[in-house]
């Protein structure tokens, strides 16, 4: 089944006591309280998306605080089976002598599915094999130089935009919003207003064009 994408802002998660479960149930219904009838199906279901945006802004942004450790929590026992990573692509998970000795007897996956012995996790097909239930997805955004705490998850580095990229950029986006028209003179305002290396950054260039769509 399609996930369902939660947005969750980390600087304005109020951490209360109780336990890994229940705090998460509690940040996100905070953000989206329609959520808290179907909360439990759907995680049990792998039916979420979780957004987790900036890191850097989270009250108690350190390794040894207690959100990060529920977030390592919440991957671990929630989250999705992390793929063995591409050529070129870098993971933050741990390799530790378990994992190891897990994947070279080609156990890993049964015991990422099984979910820190958590029973629903796996279920075994009609050949005995074991299968993997489904599992959310779990994203978290944070500036690169602010990056401090590494979690059981893959890291990706947001290059920025070249030349081109920000053309090509602009050209999606404004198509999309039914402003294809105005692209080249959206393109000479960059420049004529000195903040064309600025949208070298997709996050600065994706608000230059918001306010673009929304003063057409």
């Amino acid at each position: 089944s399609p996930r369902l994408p939660v947005f969750l802002p980390l600087a304005r998660w109020e951490l209360a006591a109780g336990e890994s479960r229940e705090a998460l149930k509690r940040f996100v219904c905070a953000q989206a309280k329609e959520l808290e009838p179907v909360f439990d199906a759907y995680l049990d279901a792998g039916r979420f998306l979780f957004l987790f945006d900036a890191l850097n802004e989270m009250p108690e942004y350190r390794a040894d605080s207690q959100q990060v450790r529920l977030l390592r929590q919440w991957i671990e026992q929630y989250g999705e089976e992390e793929e063995t990573p591409r050529s070129g692509q870098v993971s933050d998970r741990p390799e530790t002598p378990d994992r190891r000795s897990q994947r070279a007897s080609g156990d890993l996956s049964v015991h990422e599915a099984a979910g820190s012995g958590d029973p629903r996790r796996a279920r075994a097909s009609e050949n005995g094999q074991a299968v993997r239930s489904p599992r959310c997805r779990f994203f978290f955004s944070c500036r690169t130089e602010n990056y401090q705490v590494s979690l059981p998850a893959r890291r990706v580095d947001v290059a920025p935009l070249d030349d081109e990229g920000i053309e090509e950029m602009s050209r999606r986006y404004l198509t999309a919003w039914g402003s294809e028209d105005g692209l080249t003179a959206f393109l000479q305002e960059l420049r004529d207003l000195d903040v064309w290396d600025l949208c070298h950054n997709p996050m600065q260039l994706d608000m230059l064009l918001a306010l673009r769509v929304a003063h057409r």
